[in-house]
Formats: structure tokens, sequence, C-alpha cells
């Protein structure tokens, strides 16, 4: 009888640390904005490197033609009409303020400036003078 105490907290701790979060596959907010497939509108290059989106740097994409598809198994796929269709691995980093598109070896690194369910601007990381601020936009 004495231990009969002793058994029910194991039992109630058994228990509880049974019990956990369910783990969907939903992903964050963000990861359900991302999904789907998503039309190139513009790709702004700052040419003369100030910063600022001048009228001068933008640049029209065919948007029928060039798209990105983010999957919900982190796999996606690039079509561009420059490019032949691509696949790619991608993942959101840094509490979904930044896209990892492809992998550790060849990985490029976007911040998101802008993601709602209809519209994604992504910045490009790898700038330096010889290689201005880069940014993509993006509708669904």
């Amino acid at each position: 009888m004495k231990y009969t105490p002793i058994l029910l907290c194991a039992l109630c701790i058994a228990l509880i640390s049974s019990c956990s979060k369910s783990n969907s596959n939903s992903g964050s907010p963000a990861e359900a904005k991302l999904l789907g497939k998503w039309h190139y509108e513009q790709e702004i290059t700052d040419l003369n490197g100030n910063g600022i989106i001048d009228a001068q740097d933008y640049h029209e994409y065919d948007s029928v033609n060039s798209y990105i598809t983010f999957n919900v198994n982190g796999t996606g796929t690039y079509l561009s009409n420059f490019d032949p269709l691509q696949t790619f691995n991608w993942k959101l980093l840094a509490s979904d303020t930044y896209l990892q598109i492809g992998d550790s070896s060849g990985a490029d690194i976007y911040h998101i400036d802008t993601l709602s369910s209809t519209s994604l601007v992504l910045r490009d990381t790898a700038t330096s003078f010889s290689n201005p601020i880069v940014w993509e936009v993006l509708k669904k």
C-alpha cells in the first residue's frame, strides 16, 4: 500500500510525457502562404547602387512563362524563358524571414521583404559592389 502513491505519480508522469503536440505537416503561416505557383512579375536590379528602386531599375518578366512553385515537401520547380525546367529543395530560415533555395553546397538565400497570399518580394542577399541588390517580385 505504501507504494501506491509512488506508482500513481509514475503513471501520471508517464501519461503526461507521452502527450505531445500534434506534428502536422501544415508548417508555419509563412510556409502556408508560400506554397503554390508564383509568377514572376518583375526583377528589380539596383543598377546605380544607391539602394533605392529607381524607374530605370525595373525589368519586366513574361509572367506566363516564368514561374516558381513551392511544394509542401520542401521541393519546388522553376521555369523561365531563359532556363529549362529545374527542380530544387527549399526551406524557410530565421523565423521565416529568409528563404533558402538549393542545398547547403549550392544555395541561394533571399530575404523575404513581402509575403502575403498573393504577393511575394524576395531580395537577393548575395550583394556586393559588383553584384548590386536584386529584388524578385512575384504574384500568385
